[in-house]
């Protein structure tokens, strides 16, 4: 069975669960949603710039997340960190870590100076009241919103986001860093998705999607002269059909491990009860899809026609005779605890295949999605039906098994395999994002390319849509460099024209796919999205030519008509920034 090499978090026994609540703790949390509130509303202001109805939009944003910017302190007294705060291996570091951290000195000089300020009072009263409902026995979740979001653009069919209220939410993040770094040494090492933070070649983070396919990258390296068999599996609405007994008997056996491995240390009784809790205060059928019948749910967001799908009425029979039995199935999705209630649930199909001990076998799991290899089809195949047999002891629903032969309909399966890896049969293995062939050349997933290019188009048609009657409230030069910029963070991160040889992308697409090696396939995918760039600005630029200057409320002013124009070129490109190292 092949491992992954990472020292494990230990800083866990040390640390209780009150330590998870204290002042600092909960000040720093609040300080990193008014700094991600503040990106939010920045991005915003584009459009607030020139449609009305943005405008608007803005407002109704800035009402919702009032409360949190009455216990923040105020925009214009926010420090200014140091320069050594401000930069992170001689760069300049993301805005929501720079302002949280502002923020966060801002609040700890004003307390230290004994400032009487408003918003201190009202933070204090609000940090007691976190501590008090963590304390109460009767404390509950409140139902979380939720908001659709489409699967595919003009697609009807949409994913139930839930948003928790602030407390409930505070409360459900800190809990869950309490338990993932509580259980986190009992899971298995090829899980990468919501695990603790650890020592990674000498970088202190959480694993990722990329440190799953390396997993891929080296069993090739190790195996490249043999034949090499592939079995994959997906879930159908993994997080909609999760069973809440499943789940607190998987998690009562980890604590249960855990007290007799590691001198009976105890899960704290308030973080269990927190768990038990988050179950409880939702569940698919009766806080999703009975939204099914309120059109009007989905048509303020935006979308027509638009409805949430399950398990099909005969499937779900199979484990719930009793309708009764199907308001215990179902986790929020965007809920913190989610995703460790996925590694508490799925670490059981884990340990089923980790008792194969096969030292030939690779299989890595990012969340709900699971790949396997082998060297033998006949104990491929034989891991593929353990693993699905444990889902079917969890009470999940994987996708059906696809067996087609090379071609589209191949890539249409979500489950699927034994199949041999090879140019003359499936040439092309493809794991959270990635592709890869037999050579080591990567590529990027063709849903994962289009993505990308939908979210660019999406940007400049809302823009265009904009130009109601064609009236401006801002110059077409400021637009046009704020649009620019937006592209250009999207896709490279805060890259500048005296960074961009050293800049380590952050927060962006290019982030997202690292791994990238230099080929054929890979240079026109990068190629394809600097050019369906240039043509999205070029589109908006001949929007602009339309609109005289009487229309535009705010003409430019004369030190900015005359300054240098940017070079928008190869350092903001994918292309250089996806390959510059390589």
């Amino acid at each position: 069975m092949f491992f992954t090499m990472y020292s494990s978090p230990l800083f866990y026994m040390a640390v209780s669960f009150d330590d998870y609540f204290n002042k600092d703790k909960i000040i720093n949390y609040l300080s990193r949603q008014r700094a991600k509130y503040a990106k939010k509303r920045n991005k915003e202001h584009i459009m607030a710039n020139i449609s009305e109805k943005s405008k608007r939009k803005l407002i109704f944003e800035n009402k919702r997340n009032s409360f949190i910017c009455r216990i923040m302190p105020p925009r214009r007294k926010w420090v200014r960190i140091s320069k050594e705060k401000r930069y992170h291996d001689r760069l300049l570091i993301n805005s929501v870590d720079r302002n949280s951290k502002a923020i966060f000195a801002t609040i700890k000089k004003h307390i230290e100076n004994s400032m009487n300020f408003e918003y201190l009072n009202k933070l204090e009263n609000f940090i007691n009241e976190i501590k008090g409902s963590i304390n109460d026995n009767k404390f509950k979740f409140q139902p979380p919103k939720i908001r659709p979001e489409q699967k595919e653009k003009g697609k009807s069919e949409c994913r139930p986001i839930a948003s928790f209220y602030l407390k409930d939410n505070i409360i459900n993040c800190l809990t869950n860093k309490y338990l993932v770094n509580f259980l986190d040494e009992l899971f298995y090492d090829n899980s990468f998705a919501f695990r603790a933070k650890r020592y990674i070649n000498g970088d202190y983070r959480a694993p990722n999607h990329h440190d799953a396919f390396n997993m891929i990258i080296n069993y090739l390296k190790e195996n490249g002269s043999r034949r090499i068999y592939i079995a994959e599996c997906d879930m159908q609405k993994f997080y909609d059909t999760v069973n809440h007994f499943v789940v607190i008997k998987q998690f009562r056996k980890l604590c249960n491990i855990k007290f007799k491995l590691k001198g009976k240390i105890k899960c704290d009784k308030r973080a269990v009860k927190i768990l038990l809790r988050y179950l409880e205060c939702y569940n698919f059928f009766k806080n999703v899809y009975l939204l099914n019948k309120d059109q009007y749910h989905f048509e303020e967001h935006n979308i027509q026609n638009g409805k949430y799908e399950w398990i099909k009425e005969y499937k779900l029979r199979k484990y719930y005779k009793d309708e009764n039995k199907l308001k215990q199935v179902g986790i929020p999705q965007g809920g913190a605890l989610s995703g460790l209630i996925a590694n508490i649930v799925l670490n059981y199909a884990d340990e089923k295949i980790m008792m194969l001990n096969d030292k030939n076998l690779l299989y890595v799991r990012y969340c709900d999605d699971m790949i396997m290899m082998h060297t033998n089809s006949r104990k491929c195949k034989n891991a593929l039906d353990v693993y699905m047999k444990s889902l079917r002891d969890l009470k999940l629903f994987p996708h059906q098994i696809n067996n087609e032969e090379y071609s589209k309909k191949f890539w249409n399966g979500k489950s699927r395999g034994p199949y041999e890896w090879s140019n003359n049969n499936v040439p092309w293995v493809g794991f959270v994002g990635y592709e890869i062939n037999r050579k080591g050349e990567i590529r990027v997933r063709k849903k994962s390319l289009k993505k990308e290019i939908s979210k660019q188009n999406e940007l400049i048609k809302n823009i265009i849509s904009a130009l109601y009657k064609n009236n401006l409230n801002i110059s077409k030069s400021s637009l046009l460099e704020s649009v620019y910029n937006r592209l250009n963070g999207m896709a490279v991160g805060r890259v500048a024209l005296w960074n961009f040889p050293d800049y380590k992308n952050d927060m962006c697409w290019v982030k997202g796919f690292q791994l990238l090696n230099k080929n054929k396939y890979s240079l026109n995918q990068l190629k394809i999205l600097d050019r369906t760039k240039n043509k999205n600005i070029f589109m908006l630029i001949k929007r602009l030519r339309k609109i005289n200057d009487e229309n535009i409320k705010i003409k430019s002013k004369k030190k900015n008509q005359n300054r240098e124009k940017i070079y928008y070129g190869m350092p903001f490109s994918y292309y250089f920034q996806s390959l510059k190292n390589k």
